[in-house]
């Protein structure tokens, strides 16, 4: 009897300690874990962070840019159709201008650029497309906000698009 007592002691102080282990091994794994989540964030294609200036390369000179326009209205646009615009723009500026990135107000708007540094004096463009697929009829405002080696860092494009029913659609009784 005796012995079957000391195995059964033996049992349950070896599985409480390999349960305490395990405990703290998980528990470290998991603050390590989770602060390196914290201090590296996330960044999606397109470049989405919740700061527009956050990761973005200073070490290029700024410059001056001119847009030709900030401001599109595609007027009525038909529900499920795609149109887009270039908003064209030039580097007046005494150095190479870079577009770090464009982020859109919406996943129905989306942006396009010139990827190349862009010497003084030429011009480059940004093509913003807005999709009316799934939108109900209405006034759509959106904007695309720039990120680009110039002062102020930050530039805003607008679009504007009345989303109307196509009138050959069938009714659709909901």
């Amino acid at each position: 009897m005796v012995g079957l007592h000391i195995i059964g002691r033996c049992k349950r102080y070896f599985f409480n300690h390999l349960t305490l282990k395990f405990v703290t091994v998980f528990s470290v794994t998991l603050m390590v874990s989770g602060t390196f989540f914290m201090t590296t964030g996330c960044v999606k294609s397109g470049g989405h962070t919740e700061d527009p200036e956050e990761a973005v390369n200073d070490t290029l000179p700024f410059t001056e840019i001119e847009f030709d326009e900030t401001y599109h209205d595609f007027g009525e646009v038909k529900v499920e159709s795609v149109v887009s615009h270039n908003f064209h723009f030039k580097n007046i500026g005494k150095k190479p201008l870079k577009i770090y990135r464009v982020r859109s107000s919406c996943g129905c708007t989306t942006p396009a650029w010139t990827d190349k540094l862009i010497p003084p004096g030429e011009k480059g463009f940004i093509k913003v497309q807005f999709s009316a697929k799934g939108k109900s009829p209405g006034v759509n405002n959106k904007q695309s906000t720039v990120i680009s080696n110039t002062k102020p860092k930050i530039h805003e494009l607008k679009i504007r698009a009345e989303v109307i029913k196509d009138r050959n659609a069938p009714e659709v009784e909901g």
